[in-house]
């Protein structure tokens, strides 16, 4: 668990797999939003260069487009139903 606010991180994304270590440039991007959003980015439901469009998330230094392929996934809920 990191903890709120204390520092930045460098997210990467690399072979399916996240990692997450302190950063130590100058000016970092950063993509802020709320944990409803972050959630939504997550599931793949929602794009963050769209979230940004937006105005769900902040985005700096090019945050959002650094972030547009990290959450790829299929369409939400868009399945088709069981009519046995």
């Amino acid at each position: 668990v990191l903890p709120p606010n204390a520092r930045t991180y460098r997210v990467s994304a690399r072979d399916g797999r996240l990692r997450v270590v302190p950063y130590r440039g100058l000016r970092a991007p950063r993509l802020r939003t709320a944990v409803d959003v972050l959630a939504q980015l997550y599931s793949g439901a929602l794009s963050p260069l769209r979230a940004a469009e937006a105005g769900l998330v902040g985005s700096s230094q090019g945050a959002a487009e650094i972030a547009e392929g990290w959450f790829h996934a299929r369409p939400v809920f868009l399945y088709s139903f069981n009519l046995f």
